[in-house]
C-alpha cells in the first residue's frame, strides 16, 4: 500500500497536552481522524443527492453542477487522504508499541538486577537508568496511574543518584518500589518474563565502591 505525502497531521500525538506533559496517543490521533473520515462520507454522501436532485430540475445551470461537481471531487480526495493518515498512524503505532514495549521489559529487568545486586557503574550507565525511569513517569505512565506511582518514581530515582551506594535497607525498600511500579503497569506494558528474574526475599548484598 502506497501512502501519500505526509501532512501536517503527521507528528500531531507527539505535541504537549496542556499542563499535562502528557503526549497524545497515536491511537487518540486515529481516532480521531476516524471521525473525521465518516464525517466528511456523510458530507458527500449529501452532496450527492444534492446532485441529483440539481440534474432532475429542469431550471438547473451548468456552472452549479460544474461547482457541485468540483467539490465533490475535492471531498472524495479529502477522504483518501484522512484514510491513508489512518493507515500510516496504525502501523507506526504497531511497531513503535512493540519496540517500546522491548525497551520498557529491558530496562525495568536491568533496573531490578542492579538493585539485587549492587554493583560500581559507569555515571554514564546511571544516566541511562536515570533518564529511562524519568521518561517512563511523564510520558508513558496513563493518567489514572501516576497520582499513585510519584513517590515509587522518586524513591527509585533518589536511590539510582548514589547507587550503588545504599545501606542494605534501602536495597529490600527500592525492590519493592521496583514491584509497585511493575506491578501497576501489567495491564500497560506487559510483564518482566520471570524465567529471567526471581524475587528473592533474601536482603540482597551491599555495594561496593
Amino acid at each position: 500500500m502506497q501512502f501519500m505525502k505526509p501532512s501536517k497531521t503527521r507528528g500531531a500525538h507527539m505535541d504537549e497536552e496542556k499542563g499535562g506533559g502528557q503526549y497524545m496517543r497515536t491511537g487518540d490521533v486515529a481516532d480521531f481522524l476516524k471521525s473525521t473520515r465518516n464525517t466528511l462520507t456523510r458530507a458527500l454522501g449529501e452532496l450527492d443527492l444534492v446532485f441529483e436532485y440539481t440534474l432532475r430540475s429542469n431550471d438547473y445551470k451548468s456552472e452549479t453542477v460544474e461547482r457541485i461537481e468540483k467539490t465533490r471531487g475535492e471531498l472524495r480526495e479529502l477522504i483518501s487522504i484522512v484514510e491513508n493518515e489512518v493507515a500510516y498512524l496504525q502501523l507506526q503505532s504497531a511497531h513503535v508499541g512493540r519496540n517500546f514495549i522491548e525497551w520498557y521489559l529491558d530496562r525495568m529487568t536491568v533496573m531490578l538486577l542492579w538493585i539485587q545486586k549492587p554493583i560500581q557503574k559507569s555515571q554514564e550507565a546511571i544516566q541511562r537508568q536515570l533518564f529511562f525511569m524519568e521518561e517512563l513517569e511523564r510520558c508513558f505512565v496513563p493518567p489514572h496511574l501516576k497520582t499513585g506511582l510519584v513517590k515509587s518514581f522518586q524513591w527509585i530515582r533518589d536511590y539510582l543518584k548514589k547507587y550503588p551506594k545504599s545501606s542494605r535497607g534501602d536495597h529490600d525498600v527500592a525492590v519493592q518500589q521496583w514491584k509497585k511500579i511493575h506491578d501497576s503497569l501489567n495491564d500497560v506494558f506487559g510483564k518482566v518474563p520471570q524465567q529471567k528474574i526471581h524475587l528473592s526475599s533474601k536482603e540482597p548484598p551491599t555495594g561496593g565502591s
